[in-house]
């Protein structure tokens, strides 16, 4: 079953968790942490500036 997933796919899913857990992390949910997350597609963690957007204009 693994050997029929390719390797870019599998590093692509881990990343994707990687950027959940550090939304949930920041304490980010719902919209707002699936914003942050696909703001930050390429990137591992999320972006200091954009949590920081998100607190001042979301979440207020």
């Amino acid at each position: 079953a693994f050997d029929s997933i390719s390797i870019e796919r599998i590093r692509s899913l881990a990343r994707l968790s990687f950027r959940w857990m550090d939304a949930y992390r920041h304490k980010l949910k719902g919209k707002a942490a699936e914003y942050a997350v696909k703001k930050n597609k390429k990137h591992r963690i999320i972006n200091e500036e954009i949590i920081n957007w998100i607190n001042n204009k979301l979440l207020k």
